[in-house]
């Protein structure tokens, strides 16, 4: 019976470790949701709050799996915080910063864009102030316990399953990092604006995030990508963030309404995404040729799920 659940070294069998991820972070995160709703009224500060469960339940649940279920490292999944983790994590928040002055650069001087405000706020119940600030911390919570879940945690349920079929190493990590970025586009086929289109581009953009991890074997530059990408198109130069409207923002612009801008969904859905991941790919590949990294994969990915 015991080894229905538990293999031969110890650990549970990879349909169980996601079961039991899942288990646990809803177990944390749902009671706590439910009980700010009780408390707080709707609005930003609830919103934050229910935001910060969110990736505290998450970082809880990767803990369990890796002390309990998994039986490996914090290291496995990318989250050994360091000096190098740390300037990894920087050099990638400058990479989105200079994708999307690119992006801007382009629209405005095309004329497809118009400045037409400074300083704004989404509701007139909060202040600009407080909801840009906001935005540093939501935008932050969601490139953590995004890549946690997606870039990590699935990307190594998936190919430690495709390794048990007896798929070899190299073959079992492509397929798993492009089963990983469908589905984290397929992830945002829901939201305002968003069409089939917009997906498949978010698709294709999520390979430049799994690069980084694939690369260095840790999330620092992916986290950092992932949240200024998110920050910076919205919060500081106004674009609509995968069909999200920014809670405070230092520009209010309007675009024209073509597959250039994206229009009402933001970059994402703009055909210029395809050039600003190959500058984003560009940044990678020299951090790669600085740091004398010989593979695009990290030898380290070969062990595990053996």
């Amino acid at each position: 019976m015991k080894t229905i659940f538990i293999t031969s070294s110890g650990k549970f069998r990879i349909i169980w470790r996601f079961i039991l991820f899942i288990a646990v972070f809803m177990t944390i995160s749902l009671p706590l949701q439910y009980g700010i709703r009780q408390v707080l009224e709707p609005g930003l500060t609830r919103s934050n709050i229910a935001m910060l469960i969110v990736t505290i339940s998450m970082i809880l649940s990767l803990y369990a799996q890796v002390k309990y279920f998994d039986k490996s490292s914090f290291k496995k999944y990318g989250l050994k915080v360091d000096k190098i983790w740390m300037k990894e994590f920087l050099f990638g928040c400058f990479i989105p910063l200079v994708q999307l002055s690119v992006f801007f650069a382009i629209l405005y001087y095309s004329q497809h864009l118009t400045i037409v405000d400074h300083y704004v706020s989404s509701s007139s119940e909060h202040s600009f102030i407080y909801g840009f600030t906001s935005e540093i911390f939501r935008q932050l919570s969601v490139g953590i316990y995004e890549e946690i879940l997606s870039r990590t945690f699935l990307f190594f349920i998936i190919y430690e399953m495709l390794k048990s079929f007896k798929i070899n190493a190299k073959t079992s990590i492509i397929i798993s990092i492009l089963f990983n970025s469908l589905l984290f586009g397929l992830m945002h086929i829901g939201n305002d604006n968003a069409t089939w289109y917009t997906s498949l581009n978010i698709s294709m953009d999520i390979l430049t995030l799994c690069l980084p991890f694939l690369l260095t074997g840790r999330l620092g530059m992916s986290i950092g990508m992932h949240f200024a990408w998110n920050f910076i198109q919205s919060a500081v130069f106004g674009f609509a963030n995968s069909g999200n409207i920014t809670k405070g923002a230092l520009l209010k612009i309007e675009v024209t309404d073509n597959p250039i801008t994206g229009g009402a969904f933001g970059p994402e859905g703009s055909a210029i995404l395809i050039v600003l991941g190959f500058i984003a790919i560009a940044f990678i590949y020299f951090w790669k040729k600085r740091n004398q990294m010989k593979d695009w994969i990290n030898p380290e990915f070969y062990e595990y799920g053996n």
